[in-house]
C-alpha cells in the first residue's frame, strides 16, 4: 500500500467511524480511546480523526 492509499484510509475510517490497523513502511494508523492516529514511523503522531454523533474531528499537526 503506498502513502496516498494509506491516507486515504484513514480518511474513509475516520468519515465511517471504523476502525483499521493498516500500514506501510512509513506510516501506519492506530486507534487510541476512540479515536484514530496516523503515524509517521519517524516523526509520530501527524494526524488524528474521531467521528462522533455526526460530527467528524480531523486535527493536523504541522511539522
Amino acid at each position: 500500500m503506498d502513502d496516498s492509499e494509506l491516507f486515504a484510509v484513514f480518511v474513509a475510517d475516520v468519515v465511517n467511524g471504523t476502525e483499521s490497523l493498516a500500514s506501510n513502511c512509513s506510516y501506519r494508523i492506530e486507534s487510541v480511546l476512540s479515536t484514530l492516529q496516523l503515524v509517521d514511523n519517524k516523526a509520530g503522531v501527524i494526524a488524528t480523526g474521531k467521528s462522533e454523533n455526526g460530527q467528524l474531528q480531523v486535527m493536523i499537526n504541522r511539522t
